[in-house]
């Protein structure tokens, strides 16, 4: 009786309709289909039908949800600053320490191997 019971829940769970179906739309084979209807920016000022900027260069559109991840991110880096800051040891570094170190260095190395002398705009480069 047990068996029975949890065979027809499946099937019944197995009938259901996602939300997609009950829409008309339906993911098929098609990758780029499924991505385009699926994957849409918070944009404010777009074509409201669309959902799209009108242009190319569209200065009226507005992207909230990469401005809000950028803040986010920018918060978190911030905080993470601040804190090895207010801890820093020159004879005990620690792991985070040593990779912020690490990190700032990497990024002075790539900008002086892409640009070998500094613009004369942009003052003297230690």
């Amino acid at each position: 009786m047990l068996g029975r019971t949890r065979g027809r829940g499946l099937a019944r769970a197995t009938r259901r309709r996602s939300g997609d179906e009950r829409d008309g739309v339906h993911a098929g084979p098609d990758p780029v289909a499924y991505i385009q209807h699926h994957l849409t920016n918070w944009c404010v000022g777009c074509d409201p039908a669309t959902g799209q900027p009108s242009n190319i260069i569209d200065f009226s559109a507005f992207f909230l949800d990469t401005f809000l991840w950028g803040v986010i991110i920018a918060v978190a880096l911030g905080y993470l600053a601040w804190r090895v800051g207010s801890s820093l040891d020159a004879e005990r570094p620690t792991g985070l320490q040593n990779l912020i170190e690490a990190v700032v260095e990497f990024v002075n190395q790539q900008v002086k191997d892409v640009f070998p002398t500094p613009p004369p705009w942009s003052g003297r480069w230690p």
